[in-house]
C-alpha cells in the first residue's frame, strides 16, 4: 500500500506521510479544527453599519436620475397597478438604503390593503388610524420618520426597520389611491432629499392612477 500511494496515509487525528527517506510527518487534516481558533466565532456587523448611506447633493442627482426613468417607463401608462410595480422596481434597485420599498392600495375609506413591492414580506392590511402609512392616508401628507420605534402606534412589518418615508399617491381628480411606503435598516436614512424627490415620483404616478381602471382583455395587451 506504500509504494501505491506514496507512503500515504490517515490517522483519526491528521494525516501521516511517510516520505522515501523513512521520514514520517503530521499534517492535520482540512476538517481539523485548531485549538486557538475553535471559540473565536467572527459575528456580523449590524446591518445599519453595511448601508451605504447619501449626503443630500448624490441624493438630488440620484431622484433626477429616477424620475427621468420613470417618465420614460410610465408615458402613456394608464394601469396603476403596472405603474406602482415599475415604479417600486426602479426605486428598489436604485436607492441602496431602502430595504422596502412599495404601496398600499386604498381599498375602503379607513382601510389600506398591500400592493405591488420589493423587498421582506409585508403587512397584508393598515388601517388609517395605524402606523406610519395609515398616518399618511389619514392626514394626506408625507410623513418622515428617522426612528420608527418613536413613533407612536408604529407597525413593525420588517422587525429590523429603524427608519420610514411614506408618501400619499393621488389620482388625476385628488382622490387618495394608495400610499409610496419606504423602509431601510439603517436609522435616520431618509430625509428631505428623498422626501422631496418621492413627492416628485408620486405626482409623476398620478395620470396613471385612475379610480375605475378596467384591465384590457387578455391578447389586447403588448
Amino acid at each position: 500500500m506504500d509504494r501505491m500511494v506514496n507512503g500515504a496515509f490517515s490517522s483519526a487525528y491528521g494525516v501521516i506521510i511517510k516520505n522515501i527517506g523513512g521520514q514520517v510527518n503530521n499534517f492535520p487534516l482540512l476538517c481539523e479544527q485548531r485549538p486557538e481558533t475553535r471559540h473565536s466565532i467572527e459575528r456580523p456587523e449590524p446591518a445599519s453599519l453595511r448601508i451605504p448611506l447619501m449626503d443630500k447633493h448624490d441624493k438630488q442627482k440620484l431622484y433626477r436620475e429616477i424620475t427621468t426613468e420613470l417618465k420614460a417607463v410610465l408615458a402613456g401608462l394608464e394601469d396603476p397597478i403596472a405603474a406602482m410595480a415599475s415604479c417600486a422596481c426602479i426605486l428598489k434597485e436604485r436607492l441602496p438604503y431602502a430595504s422596502w420599498v412599495g404601496f398600499y392600495r386604498a381599498v375602503a375609506p379607513a382601510l389600506l390593503r398591500v400592493g405591488p413591492y420589493q423587498g421582506p414580506l409585508g403587512c397584508l392590511e393598515i388601517l388609517f388610524d395605524r402606523g406610519v402609512c395609515g398616518a399618511a392616508a389619514r392626514e394626506r401628507s408625507t410623513q418622515l420618520v428617522p426612528d420608527v420605534d418613536a413613533f407612536p402606534g408604529h407597525i413593525a412589518c420588517d422587525s429590523a426597520a429603524r427608519s420610514e418615508i411614506v408618501v400619499p399617491v393621488f389620482s388625476p381628480t385628488g382622490e387618495l389611491i394608495a400610499v409610496l411606503d419606504l423602509d431601510s435598516h439603517a436609522p435616520a436614512a431618509f430625509d428631505e432629499a428623498d422626501q422631496e424627490g418621492l413627492e416628485r415620483v408620486a405626482a409623476l404616478l398620478r395620470p396613471a392612477m385612475r379610480e375605475n381602471y378596467v384591465p384590457l382583455p387578455a391578447g389586447r395587451g403588448h
